[in-house]
């Protein structure tokens, strides 16, 4: 078993399935600074921020097979999604954000308007949609 003595894992050690622990408490690493770890009875089983704690070591356990192509944790990533508007003749970026709640200077980055001032009627702008 290779043990090393650290508070937190270096980047370059962040293998997902590694032990950590610290005195009379373990866990397992799952990646993009995850640990999966029982809180007792009270939380059962709960995944936490791996700095969140004061781990002393980590170390691969005997018997366990590595695989760095395995991920066991992923980042949920919820895609944007927006609403699409046709400018009219007579509008303005400005009355626009204001009637979707955002800003001009959100608009015009997300629609790659140069010139907030200069908008065509008929062109579609996308709009942030609030979750």
């Amino acid at each position: 078993m290779k043990i090393r003595s650290k508070v937190y894992l270096n980047t370059k050690d962040e293998q997902a399935g590694l032990a950590v622990w610290k005195q009379g408490h373990i866990g397992i690493y799952l990646g993009d600074g995850k640990v999966c770890e029982s809180k007792g009875v009270a939380h059962g089983v709960v995944i936490s921020e791996l700095k969140s704690n004061t781990w002393t070591h980590y170390g691969k356990l005997k018997d366990i097979e590595y695989d760095d192509a395995y991920v066991v944790y992923r980042k949920e990533v919820k895609p944007e999604t927006y609403l699409m508007y046709t400018i009219k003749r007579g509008d303005t970026l400005w009355r626009i954000a204001k009637r979707y709640k955002t800003s001009v200077a959100a608009l015009a980055k997300l629609n790659n308007i140069k010139n907030p001032s200069l908008i065509i009627a008929g062109r579609t702008l996308k709009i942030k949609e609030d979750k």
